[in-house]
């Protein structure tokens, strides 16, 4: 009798192994959407995944970690498994790219963030105009200067090549060489040219003393811009003090720098 009970639960077991086998074979779990390519700091929405047993949706648990930064440049791979077939993966990649595009610019790329300055330049013939995800970002941060009662004006934004040149030229025949230079980039090496700088505000030194430029210093960095040139960083940057200048480089980064008190180059360890 003990013999005919233990055959039976094995043929149950091995019954209910051989199903478990079956649903496993037939489980499908599809990516939706495919691989992905975003700019830094463009909206990017998971459209998640499907489930199918012989070709029928199902409705079941499935583990995956999305840890897409979208404002910071790199290649995310997004893995999908089921729960209780690990062996059914899916996989996503979601590629974010720098804001300028590393061919054309000509510029150095740390970490997928451009860095331009006296020792980094872009090409010559590199004329972006201004990029849409920062202006975007820029509009917000006007909006929400406005709501405390401040404004903040755009001053300047994209400049190209020759108006670059043409602006320097001025400052070293209306000052010297030193001055000219502290206060106005050689052609090739001003940030402007990439189209994620913006000067806001005021561009004149009096700014510094202003409600506005106090807000900018502490408030800039939530909607990803930095003060490019902060006070006392003058020998790292190269540059005078600009607190009206602001650069574009994502929400995560900006955070970052901010929160360290530090440059660009302090940043990404160029110095």
């Amino acid at each position: 009798m003990m013999k005919k009970v233990l055959i039976g639960a094995g043929l149950v077991i091995a019954a209910l192994v051989g199903i478990y086998i079956c649903i496993c074979l037939g489980t499908e779990i599809t990516v939706k959407g495919g691989d992905v390519s975003i700019e830094a700091g463009e909206d990017y929405e998971d459209l998640g995944y499907e489930v199918t047993l012989f070709g029928k949706r199902q409705d079941v648990s499935v583990d995956f970690d999305d840890n897409v930064d979208s404002t910071v440049p790199g290649k995310y791979v997004i893995e999908y498994t089921i729960r209780w077939n690990p062996l059914k993966k899916a996989e996503k990649v979601v590629e974010v790219r720098p804001n300028c595009d590393p061919e054309a610019s000509g510029g150095t790329f740390i970490k997928g963030i451009i860095l331009v300055n006296g020792k980094h330049p872009v090409s010559k013939d590199y004329a972006p105009g201004v990029n849409k995800i920062a202006e975007k970002a820029l509009h917000q941060l006007q909006a929400a200067a406005k709501k405390q009662g401040m404004k903040l004006p755009l001053q300047d934004g994209f400049r190209s090549y020759e108006t670059q040149k043409k602006l320097h030229r001025f400052w070293l025949e209306t000052t010297d060489e030193v001055q000219g230079n502290m206060y106005s980039a050689v052609e090739g090496h001003s940030e402007h040219q990439t189209g994620l700088a913006f000067d806001v505000g005021l561009a004149d030194p009096v700014f510094a003393g202003w409600p506005e430029a106090k807000w900018l210093e502490k408030n800039a960095h939530k909607f990803g811009f930095i003060i490019r040139y902060p006070k006392g960083k003058e020998e790292i940057t190269g540059y005078a003090y600009e607190p009206w200048h602001i650069r574009y480089v994502g929400t995560t980064i900006a955070g970052e720098i901010y929160a360290e008190g530090q440059t660009l180059e302090e940043y990404l360890g160029d110095i």
